[in-house]
């Protein structure tokens, strides 16, 4: 963690008691405990990951210009995640993915929460659930330039010409076939690594024996999962995550947005 007075510093310009950002990040917290209590009710193993576990480990909390919160879960608790937080979330949360939104154009879930500030406007916030399976980094890259890139044209997220979205619909189901076999082949052959829902824009691999068994780690004084040895995680991935980045790439991920 660094140091108590440069984490003052930080706090005071980004996110000091009472600013929008820092009231944004408690309701966050709420919706994490509620996530993890859930979890923790069934038996479902997940872990903080990307930015909210640098947080944990810099900070002992949110990175002070952060404005998400990030969480893996093993693909094969996915179906029961849907199941269980559709049915026990509160009534101010939602649960989002591909399957209970044929409109959603992400291969990972969000819990979304809905804010209202008026009559013509409201702001949303959300903690991604990112959906981790065994696969090759390798093969990960070749399904995602034939599956990934027609799963993205066929939702809209990759915008193209008419005639470009007609040839994806045609190729789709052949890309899809070519997906589920070297989802198979994962399972099977690489036990050793995790990678990203099949379909999506994040290519960086998890190592199990870094992320089981979990361990525990403080953010913002309370106790949620991580991996057991989340120094080598997150150096494996950002290299010297412990240095603060220059000014100019301290971003938020412009989370709240106006909604008509």
């Amino acid at each position: 963690m660094i140091e108590e007075r440069i984490q003052q510093q930080l706090r005071e310009k980004y996110n000091p008691d009472g600013s929008a950002l820092r009231n944004m990040q408690l309701q966050l917290l709420d919706i994490l405990k509620e996530f993890d209590a859930i979890c923790q009710k069934h038996h479902i193993p997940y872990w903080l990951d990307s930015g909210t576990l640098i947080g944990a480990v810099r900070h002992g909390g949110f990175v002070p210009w952060d404005d998400d919160v990030d969480v893996c879960v093993l693909k094969k608790d996915q179906k029961r995640i849907r199941q269980i937080m559709q049915q026990e979330l509160g009534s101010s949360l939602k649960y989002m993915d591909e399957k209970v939104d044929s409109t959603y154009p992400r291969k990972w879930a969000r819990i979304v929460k809905t804010i209202d500030e008026g009559d013509t406007k409201s702001n949303i916030i959300w903690l991604d659930v990112f959906i981790m399976e065994h696969g090759n980094r390798t093969l990960y890259d070749v399904v995602n330039k034939t599956y990934g890139k027609c799963y993205r044209r066929k939702t809209g997220e990759i915008k193209e010409r008419h005639w470009m979205r007609i040839l994806t619909f045609c190729i789709y189901p052949v890309s899809w076939l070519f997906m589920q076999c070297v989802r198979y082949y994962g399972r099977c052959f690489c036990k050793d690594s995790l990678i990203f829902d099949y379909g999506g824009v994040f290519t960086s691999i998890r190592m199990t024996d870094e992320v089981f068994p979990l361990a525990q780690i403080q953010f913002e004084g309370l106790s949620f999962n991580a991996p057991r040895h989340w120094d080598i995680y997150l150096r494996r991935i950002y290299k010297d995550y412990t240095e603060l980045p220059p000014e100019a790439s301290r971003l938020a991920h412009g989370v709240i947005t106006e909604i008509k």
